[in-house]
């Protein structure tokens, strides 16, 4: 039974977690039957999963067999390449009445997509000669506001 397991260190449990995907996911990929966001998330540890099955999908037996078929596709894919990976999988109300087979194929291409996408943006971002400063760091000026009126200086003496 140990080797049917989907232990703890391989799920996403935690709202911060699965809104550290949702909110700015760096790859995504849609199929026919779920979305597959990505992020990268704790450096060295196992790829993480994380399954969302709105009421859209249906019955809580339709969001439960979805979530199973996910998870059970995820437990049988090579992890050696999800190193560091978080991935949340939003199913649509399709995924419960697809086969096994068919979802595993599905989370295979999808997974290798979004694998891809965050490798190519990892690249993109170290360059020979070292780290770029951000946009962010470049924008960090605040600009003083808008030019003091006529009128403020007597309000706020109380005149």
């Amino acid at each position: 039974m140990a080797e049917a397991a989907f232990p703890r260190e391989r799920r996403l449990r935690k709202r911060r977690e699965f809104m550290h995907v949702q909110g700015a996911p760096l790859a995504r990929a849609r199929g026919a039957h779920f979305l597959v966001l990505a992020t990268w998330g704790v450096e060295g540890a196992l790829g993480r999963l994380g399954v969302v099955a709105s009421k859209k999908v249906g019955c809580a037996v339709r969001r439960n067999r979805a979530k199973r078929l996910v998870r059970e596709a995820f437990r049988k894919l090579e992890s050696e390449s999800l190193r560091g990976v978080d991935l949340v999988v939003i199913a649509h109300p399709s995924l419960p009445d697809s086969s096994e087979p068919e979802v595993r194929a599905l989370l295979v291409r999808q997974v290798a997509s979004v694998v891809r996408e965050l490798e190519r943006r990892a690249r993109s971002e170290v360059s020979p000669t070292g780290p770029q400063p951000s946009s962010s760091a470049t924008e960090e000026r605040v600009s003083p506001g808008p030019a003091p009126r006529a009128g403020d200086a007597a309000r706020a003496r109380g005149a």
